[in-house]
Protein backbone atom coordinates (compact mmCIF):
# COMPACT_ATOMS: atom_id res chain seq x y z
CA UNK A 1 0.00 0.00 0.00
CA UNK A 2 1.06 3.48 -0.80
CA UNK A 3 3.02 5.60 1.60
CA UNK A 4 1.50 8.85 2.64
CA UNK A 5 2.29 11.95 4.87
CA UNK A 6 -1.18 13.68 6.57
CA UNK A 7 -1.71 15.89 9.25
CA UNK A 8 -1.67 14.12 12.77
CA UNK A 9 -4.91 12.69 14.68
CA UNK A 10 -6.04 10.84 17.34
CA UNK A 11 -8.23 7.29 16.56
CA UNK A 12 -9.56 5.23 19.02
CA UNK A 13 -9.31 1.60 18.66
CA UNK A 14 -12.63 1.51 18.07
CA UNK A 15 -12.42 3.71 14.90
CA UNK A 16 -9.26 1.85 13.98
CA UNK A 17 -11.25 -1.42 14.00
CA UNK A 18 -14.39 -0.14 12.15
CA UNK A 19 -11.41 1.30 9.23
CA UNK A 20 -10.17 -1.98 8.84
CA UNK A 21 -13.17 -4.16 8.97
CA UNK A 22 -14.59 -1.48 5.95
CA UNK A 23 -11.34 -2.76 3.98
CA UNK A 24 -10.01 1.15 4.79
CA UNK A 25 -6.42 0.78 5.64
CA UNK A 26 -5.04 3.99 4.83
CA UNK A 27 -7.32 6.00 6.50
CA UNK A 28 -4.88 5.49 9.58
CA UNK A 29 -2.19 7.15 7.90
CA UNK A 30 -1.75 10.44 10.20
CA UNK A 31 -3.08 8.78 13.16
CA UNK A 32 -0.79 9.54 16.08
CA UNK A 33 -0.05 7.18 18.90
CA UNK A 34 -2.32 7.55 22.30
CA UNK A 35 -2.56 5.39 25.06
CA UNK A 36 -4.87 3.15 23.60
CA UNK A 37 -2.86 2.72 20.29
CA UNK A 38 0.17 1.44 19.37
CA UNK A 39 1.66 0.61 15.56
CA UNK A 40 4.01 -1.85 14.55
CA UNK A 41 5.70 -2.62 11.86
CA UNK A 42 7.06 -5.99 12.23
CA UNK A 43 5.60 -9.25 14.10
CA UNK A 44 6.58 -10.29 17.46
CA UNK A 45 9.55 -13.21 16.78
CA UNK A 46 8.42 -15.32 19.53
CA UNK A 47 11.12 -17.95 19.01
CA UNK A 48 13.00 -15.48 21.20
CA UNK A 49 12.42 -14.93 25.38
CA UNK A 50 13.29 -11.13 24.74
CA UNK A 51 10.39 -11.09 22.38
CA UNK A 52 7.91 -12.83 24.21
CA UNK A 53 9.07 -9.97 26.95
CA UNK A 54 8.29 -6.94 24.55
CA UNK A 55 4.36 -9.09 23.58
CA UNK A 56 3.76 -9.49 27.56
CA UNK A 57 4.89 -5.58 28.11
CA UNK A 58 3.39 -3.82 25.70
CA UNK A 59 -0.25 -5.76 26.16
CA UNK A 60 0.15 -5.71 30.15
CA UNK A 61 0.70 -1.75 29.49
CA UNK A 62 -2.74 -1.15 27.88
CA UNK A 63 -4.33 -3.36 30.69
CA UNK A 64 -2.81 -1.16 32.91
CA UNK A 65 -4.24 2.18 31.86
CA UNK A 66 -7.52 1.57 29.68
CA UNK A 67 -7.18 -1.09 27.16
CA UNK A 68 -6.29 -0.38 23.69
CA UNK A 69 -5.03 -1.71 20.49
CA UNK A 70 -1.69 -3.28 19.07
CA UNK A 71 -1.47 -2.34 15.72
CA UNK A 72 1.21 -4.68 13.42
CA UNK A 73 1.58 -4.14 10.19
CA UNK A 74 1.88 -0.31 10.11
CA UNK A 75 5.00 1.75 9.73
CA UNK A 76 4.77 5.21 11.86
CA UNK A 77 7.64 7.52 12.84
CA UNK A 78 7.81 10.82 14.95
CA UNK A 79 7.68 13.64 12.36
CA UNK A 80 9.22 17.57 13.53
CA UNK A 81 6.86 19.43 16.21
CA UNK A 82 5.30 16.33 17.24
CA UNK A 83 5.15 14.67 20.45
CA UNK A 84 4.28 11.29 18.89
CA UNK A 85 4.33 9.02 16.76
CA UNK A 86 2.20 8.87 13.26
CA UNK A 87 1.18 6.24 11.31
CA UNK A 88 3.24 7.16 7.51
CA UNK A 89 2.62 3.75 5.74
CA UNK A 90 0.06 0.53 6.01
CA UNK A 91 2.41 -2.34 5.80
CA UNK A 92 0.61 -5.57 6.01
CA UNK A 93 2.81 -8.67 6.89
CA UNK A 94 2.65 -12.29 5.75
CA UNK A 95 -0.16 -13.92 7.83
CA UNK A 96 2.33 -17.39 7.61
CA UNK A 97 4.58 -15.99 10.19
CA UNK A 98 2.50 -15.03 13.20
CA UNK A 99 1.40 -18.04 14.98
CA UNK A 100 -1.97 -16.46 16.98
CA UNK A 101 -2.17 -19.68 19.06
CA UNK A 102 1.54 -18.99 20.19
CA UNK A 103 0.98 -15.35 20.90
CA UNK A 104 -2.23 -16.15 22.58
CA UNK A 105 0.22 -18.36 25.40
CA UNK A 106 2.66 -16.20 25.78
CA UNK A 107 -0.11 -13.59 26.56
CA UNK A 108 -1.47 -15.81 28.87
CA UNK A 109 1.73 -17.06 30.88
CA UNK A 110 3.87 -13.93 30.86
CA UNK A 111 1.23 -11.51 32.49
CA UNK A 112 -0.36 -12.27 35.82
CA UNK A 113 -3.48 -12.07 36.53
CA UNK A 114 -4.91 -13.25 33.22
CA UNK A 115 -6.60 -10.76 31.17
CA UNK A 116 -9.93 -11.08 30.03
CA UNK A 117 -11.58 -10.59 26.44
CA UNK A 118 -7.90 -10.25 24.27
CA UNK A 119 -8.37 -11.03 20.65
CA UNK A 120 -6.23 -11.30 17.97
CA UNK A 121 -7.83 -10.09 14.81
CA UNK A 122 -6.63 -10.24 11.10
CA UNK A 123 -7.73 -8.31 8.84
CA UNK A 124 -8.46 -8.66 6.20
CA UNK A 125 -9.83 -11.82 7.94
CA UNK A 126 -10.15 -14.40 4.90
CA UNK A 127 -7.72 -17.27 5.21
CA UNK A 128 -7.30 -17.24 1.33
CA UNK A 129 -5.09 -13.11 1.82
CA UNK A 130 -1.28 -14.37 2.68
CA UNK A 131 -0.95 -10.44 3.71
CA UNK A 132 -3.02 -8.62 6.50
CA UNK A 133 -2.93 -6.28 9.52
CA UNK A 134 -3.09 -7.80 12.94
CA UNK A 135 -4.83 -6.27 16.00
CA UNK A 136 -4.22 -7.37 18.92
CA UNK A 137 -7.56 -6.02 21.03
CA UNK A 138 -7.03 -5.39 24.53
CA UNK A 139 -10.31 -4.36 26.19
CA UNK A 140 -10.56 -2.59 29.63
CA UNK A 141 -9.95 -4.68 32.50
CA UNK A 142 -11.85 -4.71 35.91
CA UNK A 143 -10.27 -2.46 38.30
CA UNK A 144 -10.00 -5.07 40.91
CA UNK A 145 -7.70 -7.15 38.88
CA UNK A 146 -4.97 -4.46 38.68
CA UNK A 147 -2.31 -3.93 38.41
CA UNK A 148 -1.52 -6.63 35.88
CA UNK A 149 2.15 -8.05 36.44
CA UNK A 150 4.86 -9.52 33.65
CA UNK A 151 5.79 -12.56 35.52
CA UNK A 152 9.87 -12.41 34.23
CA UNK A 153 11.99 -9.09 33.43
CA UNK A 154 14.36 -10.93 30.74
CA UNK A 155 14.63 -7.85 28.50
CA UNK A 156 18.46 -7.27 28.08
CA UNK A 157 18.20 -3.61 29.12
CA UNK A 158 16.39 -4.61 32.25
CA UNK A 159 18.22 -4.01 35.53
CA UNK A 160 16.94 -6.91 37.02
CA UNK A 161 16.40 -10.14 35.21
CA UNK A 162 14.31 -12.86 36.62
CA UNK A 163 12.29 -9.84 39.07
CA UNK A 164 9.03 -8.97 37.88
CA UNK A 165 7.70 -4.99 36.41
CA UNK A 166 4.74 -3.60 36.25
CA UNK A 167 4.30 -1.39 32.77
CA UNK A 168 1.21 0.96 31.85
CA UNK A 169 0.60 3.52 29.15
CA UNK A 170 1.73 7.38 30.20
CA UNK A 171 0.67 8.76 26.39
CA UNK A 172 2.05 7.08 23.54
CA UNK A 173 4.62 5.29 26.59
CA UNK A 174 5.25 2.65 28.35
CA UNK A 175 6.63 3.41 31.85
CA UNK A 176 7.32 1.31 34.68
CA UNK A 177 6.27 2.03 37.75
CA UNK A 178 8.55 2.71 40.23
CA UNK A 179 9.46 0.90 43.60
CA UNK A 180 7.20 3.62 45.17
CA UNK A 181 4.66 3.28 43.13
CA UNK A 182 4.75 -0.54 43.78
CA UNK A 183 4.59 -0.05 47.56
CA UNK A 184 1.54 2.38 47.04
CA UNK A 185 -0.26 -0.48 45.02
CA UNK A 186 0.75 -3.40 47.72
CA UNK A 187 -0.18 -1.32 50.68
CA UNK A 188 -3.74 0.77 49.41
CA UNK A 189 -6.83 0.04 50.99
CA UNK A 190 -9.56 -1.13 49.29
CA UNK A 191 -11.04 0.99 46.70
CA UNK A 192 -14.74 1.91 47.16
CA UNK A 193 -16.75 0.69 43.79
CA UNK A 194 -19.47 3.27 42.55
CA UNK A 195 -22.06 0.39 43.02
CA UNK A 196 -25.83 1.36 44.44
CA UNK A 197 -25.81 0.97 48.29
CA UNK A 198 -21.30 0.68 48.15
CA UNK A 199 -21.67 3.86 50.65
CA UNK A 200 -19.19 5.77 47.76
CA UNK A 201 -21.42 9.09 49.07
CA UNK A 202 -24.05 10.48 47.02
CA UNK A 203 -26.16 9.93 44.09
CA UNK A 204 -24.88 13.19 42.76
CA UNK A 205 -21.29 12.53 43.77
CA UNK A 206 -20.86 9.04 42.25
CA UNK A 207 -22.40 11.01 38.98
CA UNK A 208 -19.88 13.41 39.36
CA UNK A 209 -17.27 10.91 39.19
CA UNK A 210 -18.34 9.15 36.24
CA UNK A 211 -18.23 12.89 34.53
CA UNK A 212 -14.67 13.41 35.45
CA UNK A 213 -13.84 9.67 34.53
CA UNK A 214 -15.16 10.56 30.96
CA UNK A 215 -12.99 13.55 30.75
CA UNK A 216 -9.87 11.57 31.31
CA UNK A 217 -10.75 8.81 29.33
CA UNK A 218 -11.29 11.07 26.18
CA UNK A 219 -8.33 13.53 26.95
CA UNK A 220 -10.90 16.28 27.32
CA UNK A 221 -9.74 17.55 30.82
CA UNK A 222 -8.60 20.91 28.74
CA UNK A 223 -11.75 21.15 26.25
CA UNK A 224 -14.93 22.51 26.73
CA UNK A 225 -17.45 19.61 27.06
CA UNK A 226 -21.65 19.74 27.25
CA UNK A 227 -22.64 16.97 29.39
CA UNK A 228 -25.86 15.39 30.23
CA UNK A 229 -27.30 13.53 33.01
CA UNK A 230 -29.92 11.43 34.12
CA UNK A 231 -29.49 9.82 37.67
CA UNK A 232 -31.62 7.24 38.54
CA UNK A 233 -33.21 7.00 42.02
CA UNK A 234 -32.38 4.55 45.10
CA UNK A 235 -33.16 1.33 43.21
CA UNK A 236 -31.48 -1.82 42.22
CA UNK A 237 -27.89 -2.18 41.54
CA UNK A 238 -28.28 -3.39 37.95
CA UNK A 239 -31.59 -2.45 35.84
CA UNK A 240 -32.96 -5.46 33.31
CA UNK A 241 -31.26 -6.72 30.53
CA UNK A 242 -28.18 -4.84 31.25
CA UNK A 243 -25.80 -7.34 29.58
CA UNK A 244 -27.53 -7.66 26.66
CA UNK A 245 -30.70 -5.57 25.46
CA UNK A 246 -29.02 -1.51 26.87
CA UNK A 247 -25.84 -2.79 25.07
CA UNK A 248 -26.97 -3.53 21.90
CA UNK A 249 -29.52 -0.58 22.42
CA UNK A 250 -26.16 1.66 22.22
CA UNK A 251 -25.82 0.99 18.57
CA UNK A 252 -29.22 -0.11 17.32
CA UNK A 253 -31.32 2.61 19.22
CA UNK A 254 -33.27 4.49 15.83
CA UNK A 255 -33.07 8.34 15.85
CA UNK A 256 -35.64 10.61 14.44
CA UNK A 257 -33.25 12.37 11.80
CA UNK A 258 -30.91 8.96 10.37
CA UNK A 259 -28.85 12.05 8.73
CA UNK A 260 -29.07 14.23 11.33
CA UNK A 261 -26.41 16.01 13.57
CA UNK A 262 -27.80 12.83 16.34
CA UNK A 263 -27.55 9.70 14.23
CA UNK A 264 -25.84 6.85 16.90
CA UNK A 265 -21.97 6.43 16.90
CA UNK A 266 -21.87 2.92 15.18
CA UNK A 267 -18.65 1.46 16.76
CA UNK A 268 -18.51 -1.51 19.19
CA UNK A 269 -19.37 -0.66 22.86
CA UNK A 270 -16.22 -1.28 25.40
CA UNK A 271 -16.91 -2.38 28.87
CA UNK A 272 -15.52 0.03 31.97
CA UNK A 273 -16.18 -0.41 35.53
CA UNK A 274 -18.76 -3.18 34.64
CA UNK A 275 -20.82 -0.34 32.25
CA UNK A 276 -21.02 0.14 28.63
CA UNK A 277 -19.30 2.76 26.63
CA UNK A 278 -19.40 4.26 23.36
CA UNK A 279 -17.31 6.64 22.43
CA UNK A 280 -16.03 8.78 19.22
CA UNK A 281 -13.76 12.06 19.21
CA UNK A 282 -17.03 13.71 18.76
CA UNK A 283 -18.74 12.56 21.98
CA UNK A 284 -19.51 9.62 24.30
CA UNK A 285 -21.60 7.61 26.33
CA UNK A 286 -21.69 6.19 29.34
CA UNK A 287 -24.46 3.56 30.87
CA UNK A 288 -23.95 2.19 34.39
CA UNK A 289 -25.34 -0.90 35.51
CA UNK A 290 -28.02 1.26 37.67
CA UNK A 291 -29.07 3.25 34.90
CA UNK A 292 -26.91 5.97 35.54
CA UNK A 293 -26.39 7.86 32.04
CA UNK A 294 -23.69 10.55 31.17
CA UNK A 295 -23.38 12.09 27.36
CA UNK A 296 -20.41 14.36 26.71
CA UNK A 297 -19.85 16.26 23.45
CA UNK A 298 -16.79 18.14 23.00
CA UNK A 299 -17.46 21.81 21.43
CA UNK A 300 -14.95 22.68 18.44
CA UNK A 301 -15.23 23.44 15.00
CA UNK A 302 -14.65 20.22 13.58
CA UNK A 303 -17.75 18.39 15.69
CA UNK A 304 -21.02 18.31 15.77
CA UNK A 305 -22.22 21.27 18.05
CA UNK A 306 -19.77 23.55 16.11
CA UNK A 307 -21.10 22.48 12.71
CA UNK A 308 -20.88 25.10 9.50
CA UNK A 309 -20.58 28.63 11.44
CA UNK A 310 -17.28 27.93 12.25
CA UNK A 311 -15.36 27.18 8.80
CA UNK A 312 -11.89 28.29 8.82
CA UNK A 313 -12.03 29.72 12.33
CA UNK A 314 -8.92 30.41 13.57
CA UNK A 315 -6.84 29.50 16.72
CA UNK A 316 -8.14 31.31 19.68
CA UNK A 317 -11.62 32.93 17.70
CA UNK A 318 -15.05 32.57 19.27
CA UNK A 319 -16.66 29.29 18.46
CA UNK A 320 -20.29 29.43 18.05
CA UNK A 321 -22.66 26.90 18.83
CA UNK A 322 -25.06 25.24 16.32
CA UNK A 323 -28.53 25.74 18.28
CA UNK A 324 -29.89 22.89 15.83
CA UNK A 325 -27.21 20.57 16.90
CA UNK A 326 -27.78 21.34 20.41
CA UNK A 327 -31.16 20.92 20.18
CA UNK A 328 -31.19 17.48 18.42
CA UNK A 329 -28.34 15.92 20.42
CA UNK A 330 -30.39 17.21 23.78
CA UNK A 331 -33.78 15.19 22.88
CA UNK A 332 -31.93 12.46 21.36
CA UNK A 333 -30.31 11.87 25.03
CA UNK A 334 -33.78 11.90 26.21
CA UNK A 335 -35.65 9.81 23.65
CA UNK A 336 -32.79 7.20 24.42
CA UNK A 337 -33.24 7.33 28.03
CA UNK A 338 -36.83 6.95 28.50
CA UNK A 339 -37.06 4.07 25.49
CA UNK A 340 -34.19 2.18 26.14
CA UNK A 341 -33.06 2.76 29.82
CA UNK A 342 -36.11 4.32 31.97
CA UNK A 343 -38.56 1.50 31.28
CA UNK A 344 -35.92 -1.14 32.27
CA UNK A 345 -34.95 0.84 35.41
CA UNK A 346 -38.34 0.36 36.76
CA UNK A 347 -38.69 2.66 39.52
CA UNK A 348 -39.87 6.53 40.64
CA UNK A 349 -38.51 9.94 40.02
CA UNK A 350 -35.26 10.59 38.06
CA UNK A 351 -32.72 13.78 38.15
CA UNK A 352 -31.23 15.33 35.17
CA UNK A 353 -28.21 17.22 35.28
CA UNK A 354 -26.63 20.06 32.82
CA UNK A 355 -23.21 20.62 33.06
CA UNK A 356 -20.77 22.62 30.69
CA UNK A 357 -16.68 22.77 30.97
CA UNK A 358 -14.78 25.52 30.24
CA UNK A 359 -17.18 27.33 27.80
CA UNK A 360 -16.65 30.84 28.76
CA UNK A 361 -12.19 30.27 28.96
CA UNK A 362 -12.52 28.88 25.23
CA UNK A 363 -15.03 31.65 24.18
CA UNK A 364 -17.95 29.74 23.57
CA UNK A 365 -21.31 31.77 22.05
CA UNK A 366 -24.26 30.64 21.32
CA UNK A 367 -27.15 32.82 19.21
CA UNK A 368 -30.70 33.10 19.73
CA UNK A 369 -33.12 31.75 17.49
CA UNK A 370 -33.38 29.47 14.72
CA UNK A 371 -30.31 29.61 12.74
CA UNK A 372 -29.69 31.25 9.85
CA UNK A 373 -27.32 30.63 6.53
CA UNK A 374 -25.50 33.76 6.83
CA UNK A 375 -22.65 34.09 9.14
CA UNK A 376 -22.82 35.17 12.03
CA UNK A 377 -21.28 38.45 13.43
CA UNK A 378 -19.57 38.52 16.73
CA UNK A 379 -21.15 42.18 17.23
CA UNK A 380 -24.85 40.26 16.90
CA UNK A 381 -26.10 41.46 20.57
CA UNK A 382 -28.08 37.83 20.23
CA UNK A 383 -24.67 36.11 19.84
CA UNK A 384 -23.91 35.32 23.51
CA UNK A 385 -20.91 34.50 24.93
CA UNK A 386 -20.81 31.58 28.01
CA UNK A 387 -21.20 33.65 31.62
CA UNK A 388 -18.67 30.77 33.19
CA UNK A 389 -16.55 27.94 32.96
CA UNK A 390 -18.18 25.65 35.66
CA UNK A 391 -21.90 25.50 34.58
CA UNK A 392 -24.23 22.90 36.74
CA UNK A 393 -27.79 22.88 36.74
CA UNK A 394 -30.51 19.75 38.18
CA UNK A 395 -33.99 19.54 37.76
CA UNK A 396 -36.57 16.89 38.52
CA UNK A 397 -37.92 14.55 35.28
CA UNK A 398 -41.09 16.17 33.62
CA UNK A 399 -41.91 13.21 32.16
CA UNK A 400 -42.11 13.09 28.71
CA UNK A 401 -38.96 12.71 26.59
CA UNK A 402 -39.60 16.22 24.77
CA UNK A 403 -40.39 18.06 28.06
CA UNK A 404 -37.61 16.84 29.68
CA UNK A 405 -35.04 17.90 26.58
CA UNK A 406 -36.82 21.33 26.88
CA UNK A 407 -36.15 21.66 30.22
CA UNK A 408 -32.20 20.58 29.79
CA UNK A 409 -32.36 23.02 26.84
CA UNK A 410 -33.68 26.31 29.04
CA UNK A 411 -30.62 25.78 31.87
CA UNK A 412 -28.42 25.57 28.98
CA UNK A 413 -29.24 28.47 27.39
CA UNK A 414 -29.51 30.42 30.43
CA UNK A 415 -25.45 29.88 30.79
CA UNK A 416 -25.31 32.47 27.77
CA UNK A 417 -28.34 34.75 29.50
CA UNK A 418 -31.07 33.18 27.00
CA UNK A 419 -34.70 32.38 27.84
CA UNK A 420 -36.78 29.37 26.68
CA UNK A 421 -38.01 31.48 24.19
CA UNK A 422 -34.56 31.70 22.41
CA UNK A 423 -34.83 27.54 21.71
CA UNK A 424 -35.75 26.90 18.21
CA UNK A 425 -38.21 23.80 17.51
CA UNK A 426 -39.99 24.28 20.47
CA UNK A 427 -43.72 24.06 20.76
CA UNK A 428 -45.77 23.84 24.26
CA UNK A 429 -42.56 23.93 26.41
CA UNK A 430 -41.41 20.61 24.42
CA UNK A 431 -38.93 20.08 21.70
CA UNK A 432 -41.02 19.33 18.77
CA UNK A 433 -40.08 16.49 16.88
CA UNK A 434 -42.28 17.09 14.00
CA UNK A 435 -40.29 20.31 13.43
CA UNK A 436 -37.45 18.64 13.57
CA UNK A 437 -38.50 15.89 10.76
CA UNK A 438 -39.71 18.47 8.72
CA UNK A 439 -36.19 19.75 8.50
CA UNK A 440 -35.01 16.76 6.36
Amino acid sequence: MSDSKSTMRNLTPGMIIDLLARNEPNRLIGAAETEQVDFKLTAYLLSEDHQKWELAKDVAAFANKYGGVVVIGVESERQRNEIADIATAVRPIRKALVDLKQHRGVIDSWIYPRLQGVDLRWYPPYAVEQLGVLIIDIPPQEEANKPFIVRDMRDPQAEFKGAIGIPRRDGERVVWDTAQDLHRKITRQPIVTMAAGSGAGSALDRATTRVNQMEQLQEWQAEPIYFLQAIPPEGPETIADFCSFVRNSLVNHSVLRPQGFARRWRVKPEAFEEGWVTRTRDGSIWIDPNGLLTQGLLASEDTILGYYYNQNRLEGDTLVLHPIALVEMTLEFFRFLHSEIKLRAGRGSWRYRVLCRRFRSQGIRLPAGFPHQKKVSIDDENLRLASTDDWDRQFREIGAANRDAFEALKRLYALFGHSGASIPLVDSDAVSEEQLIKLG
